[in-house]
């Protein structure tokens, strides 16, 4: 029996890559969320489907831990009770405060002989945002595991830094599965996408007319996207035209929407930057873009990236947490020192687009890595052997 306990009573794409992805392993899996029950006096959040839901579609044995605050003594009551039932041969938590719960629930089974592994997705340093109890996590309980996994080569230089053993810590890079596009069809998928978009925004221009440049994720200050609309600017007013004029879109909500609408007015620049809102379709729909960016500093591998790479779509993405390992050659993409000027970037974007080549080929290569080293496949392969090197009895 394998336990992978879950920090979460929403279903994101992490957790759908890991219940789809656990269902090939053989051994028998007990899937565990740590669930918050929500207080009377806030609203509760509406999601397309569970959790638990989810999991149970995935043949999977399903178990609730309630949670009803940051430190639930009756919650970790409730864990080592579950986990003495269960007798996990590996436990393996899914991010700091799961781990921080399985820490402390095995500690109180004194014949708990199971394996401990963590995935801290949380666990990089985040200049100006470190919570205590986050870094408490890091240095205090991640270093009895058995076992910690690192999303990507920042994290586990910023894991070991913390106080945990370089020799129990395992490179696990993210994964995802999305359609693969043929290269012939590209040009017209990509036209059927803009159609659609289109379809609900009227003032995008025709398929054929401009550069789509894409921008996915939560509109918020980490994601720096004042830069990327200070690049379209530049990109807009300064150095020679673009093939076609270029148009930003951003899908995705959050707290900088309003100051970014202003900010476009303000540069002249509101008729070419289009907020799409959220979408739960866009990881399909990549191919739309002739290229994305990020310039976050603060994610692991994104998942906006992976999902581009699949379409085939040129990224443009700071040098910073997993980005790295994902365009881990300059033929794979173009990666951006995060001290880059924004006129820089503007002026890197603008010789991409003058030779279609090279952008094509940006695409494509990243398409190729993706497909050998980052896929639902590879992450399950990695997965089950560092669990066999854990315990070799496990198949």
């Amino acid at each position: 029996m394998i336990a992978h306990i879950f920090n979460s009573s929403i279903m994101a794409d992490p957790e759908r890559l890991i219940l789809r992805a656990l269902r090939e392993i053989k051994e028998p899996t007990g899937i565990v969320f740590l669930t918050d029950v929500p207080r009377s006096d806030r609203p509760v959040r509406s999601i397309e489907i569970s959790p638990f839901d989810y999991a149970r579609e995935m043949g999977h044995q399903v178990h609730a831990v309630p949670v009803k605050k940051r430190w639930d003594r009756q919650a970790l009551a409730a864990l080592r009770n579950l986990l003495e039932r269960l007798q996990p041969r590996i436990a393996h938590a899914h991010d700091l405060r799961a781990s921080l719960y399985l820490h402390h629930a095995t500690s109180l089974l004194p014949k708990f002989s199971g394996k401990l592994v963590s995935t801290p997705h949380e666990a990089r340093d985040r200049r100006g945002r470190i919570r205590w109890y986050e870094e408490y996590r890091v240095r205090r309980v991640l270093p009895d595991f058995d076992c910690v996994l690192s999303v990507c080569e920042h994290d586990r230089l910023s894991i070991i830094r913390r106080g945990v053993s370089e020799a129990r810590i395992a490179n696990h890079l993210r994964g995802a599965d999305r359609p693969l596009i043929p290269l012939k069809d590209r040009a017209q998928v990509s036209r059927d996408i803009r159609t659609r978009w289109q379809s609900v925004r009227p003032a995008l221009p025709d398929a054929d007319q401009a550069i789509f440049l894409g921008v996915v994720g939560e509109l918020s200050g980490e994601n720096h996207l004042i830069r990327i609309l200070n690049v379209l600017k530049h990109l807009r007013e300064d150095g020679p035209p673009m093939p076609k004029p270029p148009a930003l879109l951003f899908f995705g909500s959050g707290p900088l929407e309003r100051k970014l609408k202003g900010l476009a007015e303000q540069w002249g620049i509101e008729n070419h930057v289009f907020f799409m809102g959220p979408s739960s379709t866009i990881g399909q729909e990549m191919a739309g873009f002739d290229a994305i960016f990020s310039l976050s500093n603060e994610e692991g591998i994104s998942m906006s990236l992976l999902e581009a790479g699949w379409a085939g779509t040129p990224v443009f993405a700071a040098k910073a947490g997993g980005a790295p390992d994902l365009i881990s050659s300059p033929a794979l993409g173009c990666l951006l020192e995060f001290q880059e000027r924004d006129q820089s970037i503007a002026d890197r974007v603008r010789a991409a687009f003058a030779d279609p080549t090279v952008l094509a080929l940006f695409g494509e290569n990243l398409r190729d890595q993706i497909k050998l080293r980052f896929s639902q496949q590879s992450w399950l392969n990695r997965l089950q052997e560092i669990y066999q090197q854990l315990d070799p009895v496990l198949t």
